[in-house]
């Protein structure tokens, strides 16, 4: 059984290596986890400022009152018995 997992794991290698396979269209992937880790940088700086941005008391409102919206959207398209939001 390892055989095959092995097997099975250096076709996927094979694959991704070849210049038809798959690595040609994860060009965002990095080669190893320091270059990944490098390459998700700006993502993670875009996530933590978007987490770290204070919203106005105003906008806040405007937030809340659209994920109302929302859940009301979801649970009206639902059958009484599996309704997602009702029973917050």
């Amino acid at each position: 059984m390892a055989t095959n997992h092995n097997q099975a794991e250096e076709s996927l290698i094979e694959f991704n290596s070849t210049p038809n396979g798959l690595s040609q269209y994860l060009k965002h992937w990095g080669k190893t986890e320091a270059e990944q880790i490098e390459k998700n940088q700006a993502a993670i700086r875009l996530l933590r400022d978007w987490h770290l941005e204070k919203l106005e008391a105003e906008e806040l409102e405007k937030q809340q009152a659209a994920f109302e919206v929302f859940k009301n959207i979801i649970d009206d398209n639902r059958t009484p018995e599996r309704k997602l939001y009702s029973s917050l």
